[in-house]
């Protein structure tokens, strides 16, 4: 899982995305999700509790990225949007 922190006036967003995303484009009519290096680039490393509960937003995307916020009680698989195959969520906490 690729982890990047991005500072912001409201706190921090973490973004957390399954490592065989990046740099690929998704399209299902008229939603999209660009993995940009941009944007998503970041640190392969482990996720801490500290870091899930000291974010402001979570952007998450992928299987394993997705899965590891259920394992954590972060989210649940209703609240999971599948855009052309692939798990997205974005949580405000």
């Amino acid at each position: 899982m690729i982890v990047k922190e991005i500072e912001s006036p409201q706190g921090i967003i973490l973004v957390l995305t399954d490592d065989v995303l990046l740099n690929k484009k998704f399209v299902e009519n008229k939603k999209m999700l660009n993995f940009t290096v941009q944007f998503y680039q970041g640190e392969k490393k482990e996720v801490s509790k500290e870091m899930l509960n000291g974010c402001h937003i979570i952007h998450a995307s992928g299987d394993k990225s997705i899965q590891f916020l259920i394992d954590n009680g972060v989210c649940n698989e209703q609240n999971v949007k599948i855009i052309a195959g692939i798990k997205h969520i974005e949580i405000i906490q």
